[in-house]
């Protein structure tokens, strides 16, 4: 017996969900908000993580503190300031908004958005991944619209338009 439509797979076809071999959870983890958040864990877990930022950046710590001046146009943005914003013992200096995103420029890394948005249950898509991701959404909508269609055709229609008694 050959094998139905569904279940064919073409080795060309991209499948977004489980690119490189990697299973789907490992490239769009499914998140579950927290119910509560504990500021000073996020503030340990994001100082953490700039600091991270900070070893893996070809720059150093200097560099990434001119880059983020000019970037704000702060000319006298220090090191010591970034020193403080990565520190979890410096609890009194915590980043801004608008500061962690000049880090984040500076720096090139990225992923430390999505450090700051998965305990709201998000997942961070950057660039071509959104539109894969539309592309999920449409395929799915196409499987439903496909077994509807499917399901009217079960029942056989009877037209009366045009007939006499």
């Amino acid at each position: 017996m050959g094998r139905s439509r569904r279940q064919r797979h073409d080795d060309r076809q991209f499948d977004m969900f489980n690119a490189d071999g990697q299973p789907a959870q490992a490239l769009f983890p499914v998140r579950t908000p927290k119910s509560d958040i504990e500021c000073m864990d996020f503030s340990a877990k994001l100082k953490r993580a700039m600091s991270d930022a900070l070893k893996e950046c070809t720059y150093s710590r200097e560099d990434v503190a001119a880059r983020m001046g000019t970037i704000l146009g702060l000319p006298k943005f220090s090191k010591g300031m970034l020193d403080k914003y990565t520190s979890e013992s410096s609890e009194a200096h915590q980043i801004s908004l608008l500061r962690f995103k000049a880090f984040v420029k500076a720096t090139g890394c990225n992923w430390l958005w999505q450090l700051v948005v998965e305990d709201d249950g998000l997942t961070l898509m950057q660039g071509e991944e959104a539109r894969f991701a539309q592309i999920g959404v449409l395929e799915q909508k196409i499987i439903k619209d496909q077994q509807l269609l499917k399901d009217l055709k079960k029942s056989p229609v009877e037209l009366r338009r045009g007939r006499r008694r």
